[in-house]
């Protein structure tokens, strides 16, 4: 087992869920009423939550980087495929970014959508998913939270 898995297993492994709770986030998810919580905000994440945001969830961004979170929230796009008024409609239905991670135990569902570069054995690099996951371990979080991460895993092709 990696150490992220020991890490993320632990984190979801704390958490005391009820059957009720979990019908309760199945009803919030079928609503569009589940309050997701991305985690990085690059290529791979803007675009998630932008989806998320597209299918009628209230989302929230989460990055270390301050530039990005302020320019999100005023409206403006760092990724060129992305345009401006396509970040202002999904702010209009609820999308907003922090860099307070303190945040996160507002959130249903947690995506972390963080870099894993290889090293020089053709390794991923899983400090960043394991720095996320301490991050978030270390915020006190009520006993009822339901916490489940989602790590997708994506490359960019070798050439």
């Amino acid at each position: 087992m990696l150490e992220s898995d020991l890490i993320i297993f632990k984190i979801m492994s704390s958490q005391t869920v009820s059957a009720t709770r979990v019908s309760e986030l199945k009803s919030k998810i079928e609503q569009r009423q589940a309050r997701v919580a991305v985690i990085g905000l690059g290529y791979v994440g803007l675009p998630l939550a932008l989806l998320y945001s597209e299918q009628g969830f209230p989302v929230t961004g989460f990055d270390i980087d301050d530039l990005k979170v302020s320019t999100l929230n005023a409206g403006g796009s760092y990724i060129f495929r992305i345009t401006a008024p396509e970040i202002q409609r999904a702010c209009s239905q609820g999308l907003s970014a922090t860099s307070d991670y303190s945040e996160i135990e507002r959130m249903d569902a947690v995506i972390i959508c963080v870099p894993t570069p290889l090293n020089e054995y053709h390794e991923p690099d899983l400090s960043y998913i394991t720095g996320t996951a301490e991050s978030i371990e270390i915020r006190p979080l009520p006993e009822e939270t339901f916490l489940k991460l989602l790590v997708d895993w994506t490359q960019q092709p070798l050439s």
